[in-house]
């Protein structure tokens, strides 16, 4: 078990083995959760979520895409 200590602003710094461990990124968020006597620090993978409906471009850039989609919506006002 890997321990941290509080600072003066209750901020708790996440040791280098473990945030390299988890990939855990400055800007990242975590989940923190009550379960019984204890607290569940979990690292909310925001990365993951980017980029959900890319395989609808198929091969082109997502810019590309976007634009002749735009392109497209223009068209048909």
């Amino acid at each position: 078990m890997t321990t941290a200590t509080v600072g003066g602003r209750y901020q708790v710094v996440i040791p280098s083995d473990v945030r390299n461990k988890f990939d855990i990124r400055v800007g990242d968020k975590v989940a923190i959760e009550q379960v019984g006597d204890h607290l569940e620090l979990r690292v909310v993978d925001a990365r993951r979520l980017r980029g959900i409906g890319r395989d609808m471009s198929g091969s082109k850039d997502p810019v590309s895409y976007v634009r002749e989609l735009r392109e497209e919506w223009e068209t048909r006002r």
